[in-house]
């Protein structure tokens, strides 16, 4: 979690409470599960760190890799490595991999030792973390933020920076977020 202070400017709320990555010490992260909870909590705002596959789906995911630490395959095996890159798969590839729990031979894994493991999670849209939480404001008239953090890195052409950020802004709008 983060907590950010406002100056006076917004005097409502001085202070926000942040779910970075979907609450990642107990839940896995960024996942729906990860935010729901978060949003049970109370947060105001959820942090979603986002990549892009290869059909141009915005997806949560702290990494532009599928990440050997907490995915599993479609057999239920750990990833040897970090070399499946989101941007190569299309969404629909990504349904295969379970990034509900943390293998336990991981560093990452000592990093998070109240993790909650869960089975059969996958790595969500944006389209889908906004509905819950848009579902969640609908039922409690209650409301909340998104902080989108885009995965890029400084070798990236400008031409898929600029391709990224469209995909975002065309969720944004079909979502009317």
């Amino acid at each position: 979690m983060m907590i950010m202070y406002h100056t006076k400017a917004q005097p409502k709320k001085l202070i926000e409470i942040y779910s970075h990555r979907g609450y990642a010490g107990f839940y896995p992260e960024n996942t729906l599960l990860g935010y729901q909870e978060s949003i049970n909590l109370g947060v105001h705002t959820l942090d979603i760190d986002v990549a892009i596959t290869k059909d141009k789906v915005i997806v949560a995911s702290h990494d532009r890799f599928l990440n050997k630490d907490f995915t599993r395959d479609k057999n239920k095996n750990w990833l040897e490595n970090n070399d499946l890159l989101i941007h190569e798969l299309n969404y629909e590839d990504l349904q295969f991999y379970d990034v509900g729990s943390t293998n336990p031979e991981s560093v990452y894994y000592s990093k998070f030792p109240n993790q909650k493991p869960a089975e059969n999670i996958i790595i969500p849209s944006l389209e889908k973390i906004i509905e819950l939480v848009k579902d969640h404001e609908k039922n409690n008239k209650k409301t909340h933020k998104i902080q989108i953090e885009i995965k890029t890195e400084p070798t990236d052409s400008q031409e898929y920076v600029e391709s990224f950020v469209d995909a975002i802004v065309k969720v944004l709008k079909n979502t009317s977020f």
